[in-house]
C-alpha cells in the first residue's frame, strides 16, 4: 500500500502504531508473540524492543 501505517505519540510516553487499511496488514512482534493491528482500531501501544511488521519490512522500536 502507498500509505501502510503510521506511528503517533499520544503524550506521556504513549506511542502507538496504526494500520491505515493496508492490504497486507500491520503487526507488532513482542516477546515472540505477534499482535495484529486491526485497521481503524485504537492502534497498538509500542514498547522498546517491539518489532513492527509492515508487509515484508520489519522495523525495531527503541526508546531512550
Amino acid at each position: 500500500s502507498r500509505q501502510h501505517a503510521h506511528i503517533a505519540s499520544e503524550g506521556q510516553g504513549d506511542v502507538r502504531v496504526y494500520d491505515d487499511g493496508s492490504v497486507h496488514g500491520t503487526s507488532v512482534v513482542r516477546s515472540g508473540q505477534t499482535i495484529p493491528v486491526p485497521a481503524g482500531s485504537r492502534g497498538v501501544r509500542l514498547r522498546s524492543g517491539d518489532e513492527i511488521l509492515l508487509g515484508e519490512a520489519r522495523l525495531q522500536v527503541g526508546f531512550s
